[in-house]
This record gives structure tokens, C-alpha cells and sequence, in this order.
């Protein structure tokens, strides 16, 4: 929502100053990696890193771990935007450590444990995701428990659950151990109705994967085919693009070699796109 990231930027000024002057760090670092979250996920990398060394810098000078933290948090998005996998990884790390050093606990953890396990995803480091998934799944067991003891029982953990088993998913998808990542879908199938619709489409995407690589072909085409008519309603071109390269694999597995060809010729042209956009919003941050 552009009109909110705008009401966002223009308010995270007013809102430093007033916690540096009351001396509210834990809200100050917050709102300073909110505002770099924002330039992020925009697609304003070079602000973004411009604005989170600046947070960096002004946490050091603190010696606050906190804002240490967040800062490292913010900065991995950043590199990770950007496709940079070890400068992202790396910074993940540095977070979890300066959260060790703090004696806060953000609520930002679930999504830096997600995150960082994207990274090492994406550079296939299966070892290391596993020992993140283990932390991870500590701490929400920790969290689910802390929640069970409140009046209501309400809390968070049960959707974090979901992104933990998905994390778990891409895990056992990459080293190909099929039955514990069907149990994996399985387990964040049960959490989608929680209103998250990543959720849900994740869900059909590594269920597609999952048949895909099992060699069902067809169930693999039906799961992919319900993944890409939610894709129309959506504008994250990445997210298309990765349906699109799993699209192909199928139909080449189906042998219908012609629509596979012409799959891999639209994921060809999207991710074209995507790197001219992706140009065209550095270029129009350059010149503002």
C-alpha cells in the first residue's frame, strides 16, 4: 500500500525524535527498522542500506544490542532483496547473537528465524537450516507455553508454527526426504485458516513440489494449476516466477514438451521484467 508506505515515512521522523527525547530505546530501533523495512519491501534498496547503517552506526555508538539487532535484521532484508545470499545470511546471524547479548526478545524473532531460512534455502545449506529450524522450534514451543498460561490462550505462536513447518518443508523438499516433508505441508495445512494467505498459497506450492518430485505428475499439474489461478490476483512478479519455473518442470514430466517450452519462455520474459523494473526503481531512487 503506497499511500501507507508515504504516511510511514513521512511519520517515522516525528516518532524517532520523540523516543530518542523520552529515552525509549526498544521503540526507537523498532520504528527505525520499521521505516527501513518499508524502503525495503518497496523496492528502495539503496535507501534502505543508506538508512540501516545510520540505525547501525547510532546502535553502536549506544552499545545496545537491541538496536544492534534489529539493525542486523533490517540490513539482511536488504542484501536478501537484493539477491546478496551471504551478506543476508550473515547479518541474520548477527542479529540472533546481538538478541542473545539483549535482554529483550523481540517480536520480530519469528520473522528473522523465516527469513533467514529463506536465505539458506535459497543457497541450498541444509545443515544449518536444520539447526536454525531446531532454535526456531524452541522458541515457539517456549512462546506457545507463555500463551497457554493467559486468560484467554490467545497469541501468535500457531501461525508462526505454520511458517516453521514451511521452513521444514523447503528442507526436506531440497534433500529429497519426501515423507517428512508431506508431514511438514501437512502440519501448515492445519494453521491456513489463520487468516494468513501466504499461508495457504505456500501450502499449495510445496504440495506441488512435493508430487512433482514423487514423480505425480498430474497431482503435481493440479496443485501448481490452483497456485497459479490465485497468481493473477496478486502482484508479486517473484513469487510468479517461481510458479511459472515449477509449471514447466511438470509439463516436461508429462511429456507435453510444447507447453512446457512455452512455459519456460514466459519465465524467461518475467524475469526479464522483473530485472527492468527492478532497474527502472534504482534508477528513479538515484535521481530522487
Amino acid at each position: 500500500n503506497n499511500d501507507l508506505n508515504d504516511s510511514l515515512i513521512r511519520q517515522a521522523p516525528i516518532d524517532l525524535a520523540f523516543h530518542k527525547e523520552q529515552q525509549c530505546w526498544e521503540h526507537y530501533y523498532e520504528t527505525w527498522m520499521h521505516l527501513v523495512n518499508t524502503y525495503t519491501f518497496m523496492g528502495k534498496v539503496n535507501t534502505a542500506l543508506q538508512e540501516v547503517k545510520l540505525m547501525h552506526a547510532d546502535a553502536t555508538q549506544r552499545n545496545d544490542h537491541y538496536g544492534l539487532a534489529l539493525a542486523n535484521y533490517a540490513m539482511g532484508n536488504a542484501y536478501l532483496n537484493m539477491g546478496y545470499l551471504d551478506e543476508a545470511i550473515n547479518c541474520y546471524q548477527q542479529s540472533l547473537q546481538h538478541i542473545s547479548e539483549s535482554n529483550v526478545t523481540p517480536s520480530t524473532l519469528n520473522d528473522i528465524y523465516s527469513y533467514y531460512c529463506d536465505a539458506l534455502n535459497d543457497q541450498k545449506r541444509w545443515q544449518d537450516m536444520q539447526s536454525i529450524t531446531e532454535e526456531w522450534k524452541k522458541f515457539l514451543d517456549n512462546l506457545a507455553k507463555e500463551e497457554s498460561k493467559k486468560k484467554d490462550g490467545k497469541g501468535n505462536s500457531d501461525v508462526w508454527y505454520a511458517y516453521y513447518y514451511l521452513a521444514c518443508a523447503q528442507r526436506h523438499l531440497g534433500i529429497n526426504m519426501l515423507t517428512e516433508a508431506k508431514t511438514d505441508i501437512d502440519e501448515a495445512e492445519k494453521r491456513q485458516e489463520l487468516g494468513r494467505v501466504f499461508i495457504s498459497q505456500s501450502v499449495l506450492y510445496y504440495r506441488a513440489q512435493y508430487y512433482l518430485q514423487l514423480k505425480d505428475y498430474q497431482k503435481a499439474f493440479e496443485y501448481n494449476d490452483q497456485r497459479l489461478e490465485d497468481s493473477q490476483h496478486i502482484d508479486d512478479m517473484s513469487a510468479k516466477l517461481l510458479i511459472y519455473q515449477q509449471r514447466a518442470e511438470i509439463m516436461k514430466g508429462l511429456g507435453r514438451y510444447a507447453e512446457a517450452a512455452e512455459m519456460y519462455h514466459k519465465t524467461y520474459q518475467l524475469s526479464d521484467s522483473i530485472y527492468k523494473k527492478d532497474a527502472r526503481t534504482q534508477i528513479n531512487e538515484l535521481n530522487t
